[in-house]
């Protein structure tokens, strides 16, 4: 894990690092965004032991940097299992990253509110278009990876912005970063409200926003989860307890790698057990962190933020 939660580091700080001078230095902004998309999809794709761990240690960014990073893993991930080709995921990936680049100069108070009156929500809305004339002068970008930072916020039901777009009048990218976009903002509210748990974002969508998204592309990306996404609190059959931090594998989908709970051991030396190599133990059921104890939550969930990145699975 320290190897994998190294490289996530780097990737963050690289990207938090250019977006700060995306202004002043779009093209080589542009550049390293696209070296991240690259080496995201070659973990994705060459490596067929490849899976979604969890990032939830203490002292990485919570901010932009890492939303762009986690929205960037989902989409590739959903494009990937969608059947698109290589260049696709890369376009998606740039998109991604750069999707909220229009919010850059936004006062935290207009991003961070869930509460916007209505000039507050045509500022924050406006971060669409400003995005997509940022992205327009900086060249280097193709039309697809522009329509993401403009189209990232559409909804398959019309009732999205800035466009209010419909359907496949939505191109297939910006459907695909508009669904990573949504599950990581109900796992990781701006406004520091309670997270949804990885499953329970992933039930609002399938029963509640099911009419926003595209519906063939949400059923390719619960399956791609998994039914215990990386960030799941759950109980096994022996009473322990544990948090997913690898995604199961298409084979074996009730069994994610988990990292089991325990007070005598420090969570840097914790144990991870793999349950497709455990046929004696199974996931009971997922648990609500808001039932733990704070000892609980320090040792699974310590950041509490949930982030994702691309690694081999843990051995």
């Amino acid at each position: 894990m320290d190897k994998i939660n190294e490289h996530y580091r780097e990737a963050v700080k690289t990207i938090d690092n250019k977006f700060k001078l995306f202004d002043s230095s779009p093209k080589d902004c542009i550049k390293q965004v696209a070296d991240v998309s690259r080496l995201s999809i070659q973990a994705l794709l060459s490596d067929p032991d490849s899976a979604i761990i969890l990032i939830a240690e203490k002292g990485h960014y919570d901010g932009q940097a890492s939303h762009a990073l986690s929205v960037m893993t989902l989409a590739q991930l959903l494009g990937k299992q969608a059947g698109l080709p290589e260049e696709a995921l890369h376009v998606i990936g740039v998109g991604a990253l750069l999707h909220d680049i229009g919010t850059l100069t936004f006062h935290s108070s207009i991003i961070t509110n869930s509460n916007r009156n209505k000039f507050e929500e045509s500022i924050y809305q406006s971060h669409c278009r400003i995005g997509f004339e940022s992205a327009l002068k900086a060249g280097s970008l193709t039309p697809a990876m522009i329509d993401i930072l403009l189209h990232h916020h559409e909804r398959y039901d019309g009732n999205g912005f800035p466009d209010q777009l419909k359907g496949e009048d939505i191109m297939l990218a910006s459907r695909i970063v508009a669904i990573a976009n949504y599950f990581d903002n109900l796992t990781n509210p701006k406004d520091k409200s309670t997270p949804l748990s990885p499953s329970e974002a992933l039930s609002v969508m399938w029963s509640k926003q099911k009419g926003a998204f595209d519906n063939k592309l949400l059923q390719v990306f619960v399956r791609s989860m998994g039914v215990y996404p990386p960030g799941t609190l759950v109980q096994l059959t022996d009473n322990q307890i544990g948090v997913v931090i690898a995604s199961s594998t298409f084979e074996n989908p009730l069994r994610p790698q988990v990292l089991l709970y325990r007070r005598d051991i420090p969570r840097s030396q914790g144990i991870i057990i793999d349950l497709a190599n455990e046929p004696t133990i199974k996931i009971v059921q997922p648990i609500n962190a808001v039932s733990r104890s704070k000892a609980e939550l320090d040792y699974l969930l310590p950041r509490r933020n949930i982030s994702w990145f691309f690694s081999r699975r843990l051995r």
